[in-house]
């Protein structure tokens, strides 16, 4: 599995959006638009499928 994380303009830093999948399912994954409070500024973003960038989270 790979953590899914989504860019905060703001902050101009990664952030996590609590979701974990494979990398292979990506390109099926539907979630349409979803929001997060960023723990980085405290803002609200919007983020689609297509925005999203894995990292392995080395767990093999």
């Amino acid at each position: 599995m790979s953590q899914a994380f989504v860019f905060c303009p703001q902050s101009e830093s990664w952030i996590y959006t609590g979701l974990n999948v494979e990398w292979l399912g990506l390109d099926t994954l539907e979630l349409g638009k979803q929001k997060i409070t960023c723990p980085k500024c405290g803002q609200l973003h919007e983020w689609t499928t297509e925005e999203l960038v894995l990292r392995s989270d080395g767990a093999g």
